[in-house]
């Protein structure tokens, strides 16, 4: 529904020219009325007048249906690109159990979002398609942009990646956004605090954090993690008035400089085995120098830098967050390359990943009905979601012809739905014949799987609960009880003859972010690490 949310909103804007007042957002799916195998057997009764193996009962048909793990990125996507007009389609209000259990934490991001687009209804009104980004596609990041309409360059950015690997976001902020800088004769600085204010990602901290320091004219970089959507807020930035130190490239709790120079930096948190660079901006009333420097406790090195261009003075600590990496759609790669039939790849989970799956079952304790012959739960992806996956997703039949770039940027209606392959594969019936799309995948193509040897369930994904040809989009297997914490794994797949998957992901992990135990390390120990994209515009 995100996806198509977007999709549907790029092209009110793009090719009907409509304006923000009038584009919907329709956030979260709307319940399948497909019953399951066991409810198509209900005898009549109360609530049930129809019973009696019709296939309908409105008392039982799908209560319990809410994605806890992707209701955030459906939610920003209709904010960022419909927020004059929100419509939620679905609440963890039909079944009691999903609505006791619904955590304090999700309801106030619900809250956090609808109040954001009241209170800003001016930047609502002025929401554009980023000039850098193409039509909202699988594979390609899309966004758009509510920047006031003063040249001031406030406001805020919405980007999204709808596909398992990261996406890179280069944006120049410059007239194509409505950005006019300053007249040098001003003497006015005009720098601007980029702020990260959301994710769907529900490890990220729930009051944001600074990301970069800019100024209208500079390319604003960053790295959009996989399936995720990121918002972001331009704020004028004005250093004179700055009364404790201020860290760009991570979410610091607090931040304290002493009289005698000694900089405090605590409740720091970061990606674990990410590579990082903070910048702490310093206030402009206080000691000449930075003399000693602790992070969470621990004493670190760290680099001075100069104020030039109106930027405040400032100290860089640089390193990386202790831990093993091990984020959203983790990759298990091939071994030896792919070209159809047996897939093989080796993986190791750490443990902390499987703490986290824990500890999503204990703030949201449902008890769900994972017997795959019972009923649909255990076969809908999105419920359960304390179970750790794997999924197979296949590529679209127009990647394997070689038409990436046509499909991308013309109209198919279908982008993320299904695997579409046109009746006439010649590039211009392919244009004319769109809407015509046949899947050439469906549920008639079966996957085998082991762990260590150890067959797994595979079953097939749709992107509805009621299978469906036209919604068929790969395979899945919930490995929970196969994973062994930091031990090297195998993963065997038999998928059919000539199907090279898109990818193979782990699924239901958010970012593994490293607490005041995981330190950040000195630069003299990580000779191989590299500045990450986008911090260079903060130092």
């Amino acid at each position: 529904s995100a996806n198509r949310q977007r999709e549907t909103a790029w092209s009110y804007r793009v090719q009907s020219f409509a304006p923000a007042e009038v584009v919907p957002g329709f956030a979260l799916h709307q319940t399948d009325r497909d019953v399951s195998p066991a409810q198509k057997n209900v005898t009549a009764g109360p609530g049930c007048p129809r019973g009696g193996g019709t296939g309908r009962c409105a008392e039982l048909s799908r209560r319990r249906d809410f994605d806890l793990l992707g209701y955030r990125y459906s939610l920003l996507s209709a904010v960022g690109t419909g927020g004059a007009n929100l419509v939620l389609n679905m609440l963890p209000a039909r079944d009691e159990g999903e609505f006791a259990a619904f955590p304090a934490e999700d309801v106030a991001f619900f809250r956090q979002w609808l109040e954001w687009a009241d209170r800003s209804r001016d930047l609502v009104a002025s929401t554009r398609v980023l000039p850098s980004t193409s039509r909202p596609a699988a594979g390609s990041l899309d966004g758009v942009s509510l920047l006031r309409q003063d040249g001031s360059c406030t406001g805020a950015i919405f980007a999204f990646s709808p596909t398992a690997t990261p996406l890179n976001l280069s944006l120049a902020l410059d007239a194509s956004l409505g950005c006019s800088p300053p007249h040098p004769s001003s003497g006015v600085p005009g720098l601007l605090l980029l702020r990260q204010i959301g994710s769907s990602d529900r490890s990220e901290p729930a009051g944001g954090w600074a990301r970069q320091l800019l100024r209208a004219g500079d390319a604003l970089a960053l790295t959009v993690p996989p399936t995720t959507a990121l918002a972001l807020e331009l704020e004028p930035f004005d250093g004179a008035s700055l009364v404790a130190p201020l860290v760009l490239g991570a979410a610091a709790g607090a931040a304290s400089l002493s009289a005698d120079g000694a900089l405090s930096l605590s409740r720091v948190v970061g990606e674990q085995g990410a590579a990082a660079e903070l910048t702490v901006l310093l206030p402009p009333h206080g000691p000449g120098a930075v003399s000693r420097a602790t992070l969470n406790g621990k004493v670190v090195r760290f680099d001075a830098l100069p104020p030039l261009d109106g930027r405040p003075p400032a100290v860089r600590i640089r390193g990386a967050w202790a831990g093993e990496r091990f984020g959203r759609a983790h990759e298990i790669v091939a071994a030896g390359g792919f070209s159809g039939g047996r897939w093989t790849g080796t993986f190791s989970v750490p443990a902390a990943v499987l703490e986290q799956l824990a500890a999503r079952n204990r703030s949201y304790d449902l008890s769900y009905d994972l017997d795959p012959n019972s009923n649909d739960e255990a076969n809908v992806p999105w419920l359960a979601p304390g179970r750790l996956l794997i999924w197979a997703k296949h590529k679209p039949a127009y990647a394997q012809m070689g038409l990436e770039h046509t499909v991308r940027h013309i109209h198919d209606r279908e982008t993320y739905t299904h695997i579409p392959t046109p009746k006439v594969p010649r590039r211009t019936s392919l244009v004319r014949n769109l809407d015509r799309y046949k899947p050439l995948l469906n549920d008639s193509f079966n996957a085998a799987g082991s762990i260590d040897g150890t067959p797994l369930l595979m079953r097939k994904a749709y992107n509805t609960i009621a299978p469906s040809r036209a919604r068929f989009i790969g395979h899945w297997a919930d490995v929970t009880r196969l994973i062994k914490p930091g031990v090297q794994q195998t993963l065997a797949l038999q998928l059919p003859p000539g199907l090279k998957p898109q990818g193979v992901h782990f699924e239901n992990v958010e970012s593994l972010l490293s607490d005041e135990a995981a330190l950040l390390q000195g630069t003299e120990e990580l000779p191989h690490l590299r500045t990450p994209r986008g911090v260079e515009e903060a130092t």
